[in-house]
């Protein structure tokens, strides 16, 4: 987990070899939001390092098409 140009972000590798998941996620009093993140600028190539990262992420932020997928949790 991190945080990038305020905005908190989970980047997990599947089970399967090669397969990656990036959300960002919002915490509230009650619910969870996850977001799908879209590597909109260089792609998964892009990304060789944890620098790259977060310049592919901070980059791909700033295209209106990056979240998208928005699932909503709610606490009991």
């Amino acid at each position: 987990m991190t945080e990038i140009d305020g905005r908190k972000f989970l980047y997990a590798e599947g089970e399967i070899s090669f397969t990656f998941f990036t959300y960002n996620y919002e915490i509230s009093k009650n619910s969870l939001s996850l977001y799908d993140v879209g590597l909109l600028v260089g792609g998964r190539d892009a990304v060789t390092s944890t620098e790259a990262f977060r310049t592919e992420i901070s980059a791909s932020m700033k295209k209106p098409e990056c979240l998208s997928e928005r699932l909503d949790f709610r606490m009991q």
